[in-house]
């Protein structure tokens, strides 16, 4: 019997692969990547880098965009992070007195606690994947504006 997770990562991939074939724009969207989105972008990485026959870059691929999702992810819980203690993220002086507490909760992998709140907050990050005539073109993109640092 097939499980309606499994029905559904089925669908995905078939999704995928038709959209790859095609050479069609694909969308993958996330708050903060959780294991099963992993292995979705994952797919997706295989997919597009076999069509373009790259494989033997998928770890530079897979890397970078990562990179980015995290940053990108980083950047909300922070969002979240200061409107939870009623603090105003643009002033400078509130902003260094609080970023080592911020980066704490980086640096200890409490991330995933913060997802359910950035999803609350609609602070969505998507993964654009373009690729034409063997240029793929890789953008990771906030649905809110970056703070200056």
């Amino acid at each position: 019997m097939i499980t309606e997770e499994e029905l559904f990562n089925r669908a995905f991939q078939e999704k995928v692969k038709k959209l790859i074939h095609e050479e069609k724009p694909l969308v993958m969207s996330t708050y903060i990547l959780n294991p099963n989105e992993e292995s979705k972008l994952n797919f997706i990485l295989d997919e597009l880098l076999e069509k373009f026959r790259l494989l033997n870059c998928k770890e530079l691929f897979y890397t970078a965009c990562r990179e980015l999702i995290v940053n990108s992810a980083k950047a909300a819980v922070k969002r979240v992070f200061f409107e939870e203690r009623n603090l105003d993220i643009h002033n400078e002086a509130i902003y260094q007195d609080v970023m080592p507490d911020f980066k704490k909760i980086i640096n200890s992998n409490q991330m995933g606690n913060y997802r359910e709140k950035v999803f609350s907050k609609g602070l969505k990050i998507e993964i654009h994947f373009t690729y034409t005539n063997g240029t793929i073109c890789l953008q990771v993109i906030n649905n809110f504006p970056l703070i200056k640092e």
